[in-house]
């Protein structure tokens, strides 16, 4: 049985020598992971503040787990969270999650 926080693979093919086009869309896909993946970290680390998840962790803060266990700088972690707080609304998510595939 596989739980959420399991980890999940993700296999990116890579191609050399992709002629203008091709490469255009490569770059805007790319594009579209990084920024779902940052509304995924922005997503979970609110979920973590505003439940208070992390002091069941042993952290002070969402953003002091960040810092120490995903090697995240100070700045950013407090102030992910935050961009997450609008994703917390399914309808939100879902628009977002819509353009990650």
């Amino acid at each position: 049985m596989t739980h959420p926080w399991d980890p999940v693979a993700f296999v990116i093919r890579l191609q050399a020598n992709l002629g203008p086009q091709p490469l255009a869309r490569a770059l805007r896909r790319s594009n579209r992971q990084t920024d779902c993946g940052r509304s995924s970290l922005a997503y979970y680390l609110f979920d973590t503040q505003d439940r208070g998840v992390h002091q069941l962790l042993g952290f002070a803060s969402a953003a002091h787990f960040a810092v120490e266990k995903l090697d995240m700088k100070r700045r950013t972690a407090r102030d992910l969270p935050w961009e997450g707080h609008w994703r917390s609304c399914p309808s939100s998510s879902t628009s977002c999650w819509s353009r990650c595939g």
